[in-house]
């Protein structure tokens, strides 16, 4: 998996400057953007709209992806492409509400700088998120479980501690001291990096 990362990091790097490639990766990942476009697109409205900006974020996306920074291409390109059109339906309602009240001679535009501190933040919280992945791959099963069990699928303690034979307390104790051993091996891999 890490392998198909890897090629389609290259595969980013080199569309920066060969169309062909570009093309290429163009149309590996057309199913996100009309997924991401369709997610963002309201009754009503333009289709091919959405798309378009898809397509923007998505050359944008290119253009600023930086393997340097530890991230990978497609889940970069995901959350941006998410992170640009949610700005894009913000703004969108922001435009409406206002014209609503009267200010119809309102412009906007997408803020480049905008756009640069959210592909940061993107990096930032790409990162993070592979650092708790691995972070959380490194307890014990019952303990993973229960994570997955709470938070993941937000279902309530009492019923995996009736599942597990436990009372209320001890499940209780049991997540509080799994918590306290997560925050101690988040501020171990800190320390680490």
């Amino acid at each position: 998996m890490k392998e198909q990362y890897q090629t389609i990091n290259d595969l980013a790097q080199r569309a920066k400057t060969n169309k062909e490639d570009k093309d290429y990766l163009y149309a590996m990942f057309r199913p996100l953007m009309l997924a991401t476009a369709h997610k963002y697109c309201n009754q009503g409205e333009s289709f091919d709209e959405w798309l378009q900006s898809a397509r923007l974020a998505f050359g944008y996306a290119i253009a600023i992806f930086d393997p340097d920074k530890g991230l990978d291409f497609a889940p970069f390109c995901k959350r941006y492409l998410a992170s640009a059109l949610y700005t894009i339906r913000r703004q969108e309602n922001r435009y409406r509400m206002r014209t609503t009240y009267g200010e119809e001679d309102l412009q906007y535009e997408i803020d480049k700088t905008h756009h640069d501190l959210a592909a940061d933040e993107i990096f930032e919280r790409e990162k993070t998120t592979q650092r708790l992945k691995f972070i959380l791959s490194q307890l014990e099963a019952k303990e993973q479980t229960l994570i997955q069990w709470h938070y993941e699928e937000g279902k309530p303690l009492t019923a995996l501690a009736q599942q597990w034979g436990l009372s209320k307390s001890q499940i209780y104790r049991q997540r509080d001291q799994l918590l306290n051993k997560i925050q101690e091996m988040w501020r171990k891999e800190l320390k680490n990096k």
